[in-house]
């Protein structure tokens, strides 16, 4: 389980590559990734999102399914989950969310043989092993490690307030286009990520969508503390350099800017 961490790196350096690549210049809700943010807690500095059903179902996207599940191939064979069994997959600090059609019957074979103790924990039924826990609640599997899947289960369970009732992460999220892969984060998660320091950002995020065959859309959006350092950011990213160059970002709403764009989906998969 200790894997998550660096599966977490793997698909951020993925998504900071398509990043890199330049988006150009160019509905709301999120789709898939609001609902599992509604699975995790309020407090959690980023949230990765993957339409794996999208991405396996997709001949121009195959390597980067490829890519995503090969990185999760140790963290599924523990529970004896195969890649199809995986609709969407969701990512937080230390803990991941697996959405889709499970053998459970399977997984506690699999569990129990492996050595894990099965228990119980706000109703859910939980499997623990040398810190780290495995959480099966029907359609949705969750596993990290024991205080992480053990505060994703008081939220599935209605005790907690999630990762979508934190105003500013339910702000960004519910003006980007639902896409097969999202990237949402904290002002100072999203900083870190681009390697840069826009001030007063409160939260950040991207979102990647099928187009056509050939296109890949592109959208970013960010919350400021005011309309001033809103202004501040659009100016610094139109003077170029950065991560974020050739973005054109629009002033809405006041404290948000949002970039729409498109890319080559050779260059997405490559």
């Amino acid at each position: 389980m200790k894997l998550i961490r660096t599966v977490s790196a793997v698909a951020l350096i993925l998504l900071l590559a398509l990043v890199s690549a330049g988006v150009g210049c160019g509905g709301k809700g999120g789709g898939g990734a609001a609902r599992m943010m509604n699975m995790v807690p309020e407090n959690l500095p980023k949230f990765i999102f993957m339409d794996i059903k999208a991405l396996r179902g997709d001949a121009n996207l195959e390597a980067v399914y490829k890519d995503f599940m090969g990185g999760f191939g140790d963290l599924l064979d523990v529970c004896g989950i195969g890649y199809d069994d995986v609709d969407g997959i969701a990512l937080g600090e230390d803990v991941m969310l697996l959405d889709g059609s499970f053998d459970l019957g399977k997984v506690r074979d699999n569990l129990d043989e492996d050595g894990w103790d099965k228990s119980e924990y706000e109703g859910a039924e939980a499997w623990e092993s040398a810190g780290d826990c495995v959480a099966l609640l029907g359609n949705l599997i969750v596993m990290g490690s024991d205080g992480a899947a053990r505060d994703c289960i008081k939220v599935v369970k209605g005790g907690e307030d999630s990762l979508h009732d934190n105003r500013d992460a339910g702000d960004v999220m519910d003006r980007l286009s639902g896409g097969i892969v999202m990237w949402l984060g904290t002002g100072e998660a999203f900083n870190k990520m681009m390697e840069e320091e826009y001030e007063g950002l409160k939260a950040g995020g991207m979102s990647f969508k099928k187009k056509d065959e050939h296109t890949m859309k592109v959208t970013f959006v960010l919350k400021f503390e005011d309309e001033d350092a809103a202004k501040n950011f659009t100016n610094k990213v139109e003077g170029g350099g950065g991560a974020l160059e050739g973005a054109h970002f629009q002033l809405i709403d006041k404290v948000f800017a949002k970039a729409m764009g498109e890319m080559d989906v050779d260059t997405f998969t490559s």
